[in-house]
């Protein structure tokens, strides 16, 4: 069975793949080369939407997450993220000292 038939909602998620040059450009403004096995997935899929955004199967566990309950970030941003550090926490951790 495909994916669409198995996980409607999931499959719901997927964005449309991205172009290479995409891929290159988004490198190009990192300074630094994305791992060829994420270049490829991300040509196939770049990224998940927001689920909250499908009708939904109440069977179906969290439309869209990929390991460790995160979703697959869009090459946009994995650029924004990695611009700010890294840091994917919008909410400061508690105070050190």
């Amino acid at each position: 069975m495909s994916g669409s038939a198995d996980a409607p909602a999931s499959h719901a998620t997927l964005r449309p793949g991205a172009a290479s040059a995409d891929a290159r450009s988004t490198e190009d403004e990192l300074g630094l080369s994305l791992p060829a096995d994420l270049v490829t997935l991300l040509m196939v899929c770049d990224g998940t939407v927001d689920a909250s955004a499908h009708d939904r199967d109440p069977d179906e566990y969290a439309p869209g997450l990929f390991l460790a309950q995160h979703h697959l970030l869009p090459l946009e941003e994995i650029a924004r993220v990695r611009g700010r550090g890294g840091n994917t926490d919008p909410v400061p951790g508690p105070p050190v000292g």
